[in-house]
């Protein structure tokens, strides 16, 4: 009985913690997959190549998950379920050999049907087709992406928006000009070396 309230103080504790992270009234049930599964769950300062990340118990440590922090709640949400199906995974064959592969897709899958009703109708029809083959990353994904931008506080400038034959840095700081599109992507002139490359049109970007 004593173990009960314990669990459920430290439960409501760390949901008040995570609250201002993720999508209304959820915090409590997110708070209790990181309790039951001993998870340590850190916040962290934007990272710019990824947005979440799993590290399985070595020796008596616990489960490890970080997720940036200046994720809009919906997108905190996708990160925090994408990095919990690792977890799930990794105690099922004990490795992170195929971290992406079948297994994970499916642990991915049975969680964002779970949970698909706190977001809205818009998130909603991009993870329809997004369920069906979860990516890496939600990034990848185009329609999820722009879904997601939508509930950004500050709302950042993607590749797409922008003219052609205008200059722009990505998040990295490379100075770029943007060019035509070719099927999927748009060609872009680095402004230093002169290359080409193909850029994503859902690419974060400045205007100079």
């Amino acid at each position: 009985m004593i173990r009960m309230l314990k669990m459920k103080q430290k439960i409501s504790i760390l949901a008040q913690k995570i609250d201002p992270y993720v999508p209304d009234g959820i915090a409590l049930q997110l708070a209790e997959m990181i309790v039951n599964e001993r998870v340590v769950v850190r916040i962290t300062r934007p990272r710019l190549t990824k947005m979440g990340d799993y590290r399985p118990p070595y020796k008596k440590e616990s489960h490890r998950i970080s997720i940036n922090g200046d994720l809009n709640p919906f997108a905190f949400l996708v990160t925090f379920l994408h990095e919990f199906a690792h977890l799930y995974t990794w105690k099922i064959q004990h490795n992170l050999e195929h971290p992406h592969g079948k297994l994970w897709k499916s642990e991915f899958r049975k969680l964002l049907l779970k949970h698909v009703q706190v977001f809205p109708q818009d998130i909603q029809d991009a993870l329809q087709s997004y369920i069906a083959n979860p990516k890496a990353s939600s990034c990848t994904d185009e329609n999820l992406t722009r879904a997601l931008s939508k509930y950004d506080e500050n709302p950042q400038m993607l590749l797409e928006d922008i003219p052609f034959d205008v200059p722009f840095s990505l998040p990295g700081g490379r100075q770029m000009i943007k060019k035509e599109k070719l099927r999927k992507r748009f060609k872009c002139l680095d402004i230093e070396s002169n290359r080409e490359y193909l850029v994503s049109p859902i690419a974060e970007v400045n205007m100079l």
